[in-house]
């Protein structure tokens, strides 16, 4: 699609990469988007690259398919879009892309989100307190 409408020079598609590469390749994209659809029960679980983005300070557009738009806070720390919607998707990154202060701030919301409420040391003092009642 990238190449059918001319912007092959602005969508870079790396296709597959090493662990080490990972965190480059999110750093150096504007925006990280991951629009899943669910196909004969097959479906995208939480949205744990979501949260490498936002830790990389990047925003999120996700499609609102199973687990991606757990991981979004519409509007404050991504935005989410019908699944399988090709033309909202596209809504969403030419608002990004045209509103720079909007950019900003929902990558900056979602780096801060992260850092308080999805590191793996902040789940695993929650799964600690889980445990405890339980034992309780």
């Amino acid at each position: 699609m990238a190449t059918s409408i001319e912007m092959k020079d602005n969508v870079l598609f790396p296709g597959i990469v090493t662990d080490e590469e990972l965190l480059l390749w999110i750093n150096t994209c504007d925006v990280f988007s991951m629009t899943s659809i669910v196909t004969e029960g097959d479906y995208e679980g939480y949205g744990i690259a979501i949260v490498e983005a936002a830790l990389c300070g990047k925003t999120s557009v996700v499609s609102d398919s199973a687990g991606l738009k757990e991981a979004v806070i519409n509007d404050y720390t991504g935005i989410i879009v019908p699944e399988n919607s090709p033309f909202e998707t596209a809504n969403a990154f030419i608002e990004l892309f045209l509103n720079n202060s909007l950019l900003q701030k929902l990558s900056d919301n979602a780096y801060n989100y992260a850092r308080m409420n999805n590191t793996w040391t902040k789940k695993a003092m929650e799964y600690e307190s889980i445990c405890q009642k339980v034992l309780k």
